[in-house]
């Protein structure tokens, strides 16, 4: 259950600390009348991703598939934080960053981070599922939801500190930790399937 607790807090405080950083970028350096956009762009590709997924994922293990998708998550934001590297420092220095290519990186993140919450989610109640039978679930979700409630408490109340001291460029890596701790938390529940 503890390893449980701690896997949905990491699932939420990847929710929380990537949808800040997406944000955070996107109103930055896109008009805010885009966003209607972003989220008609979300939809459609969340229809294609589930389509995909359920074909992909279909007769695996929920673990494989966890430690693919966290693995595949936690890449794909390292090489946008690192791509963006470039871009956030002449931003910083108050530099035209009109003509940068990597600044298209902050629109596919926006839908990234849309992806990887919804599908950990999933994926985390699926594991739920199949490690608990009906009686014990209804006694013990309630605690595994409690991790992302206590995640929302500590994730929402570090954000501000922890971009004071790191800057909210860095709020990418913040988000990769706790993916990792995710899929982590993961390969420990293989010892009880």
């Amino acid at each position: 259950v503890l390893i449980l607790f701690v896997q949905f807090f990491a699932v939420v405080a990847t929710s929380i600390t990537g949808s800040s950083a997406r944000d955070a970028f996107f109103l930055n350096l896109f008009d805010r009348s885009y966003l209607p956009l972003m989220f008609a762009v979300i939809a459609v590709t969340m229809v294609i991703v589930i389509n995909y997924y359920k074909k992909i994922s279909e007769g695996r293990d929920i673990l494989q598939i966890i430690t693919a998708g966290g693995l595949i998550f936690a890449g794909a934001l390292l090489f946008i934080q690192l791509s963006l590297g470039r871009l956030f420092s002449m931003f910083n220095a108050g530099q035209s960053i009109e003509g940068l290519p990597e600044k298209w990186l902050i629109p596919i993140l926006f839908v990234l981070m849309e992806v990887i919450v919804s599908l950990s989610i999933l994926q985390f109640w699926m594991l739920a599922g199949e490690l608990f039978d009906a009686r014990q679930a209804k006694r013990l979700f309630s605690i595994l939801g409690a991790g992302g409630s206590v995640a929302g408490m500590l994730a929402g109340y570090s954000l501000k500190p922890f971009v004071k001291t790191f800057g909210s460029d860095k709020l990418l890596y913040l988000t990769i930790f706790f993916i990792l701790l995710y899929f982590s938390m993961g390969i420990l529940t293989k010892k009880y399937k």
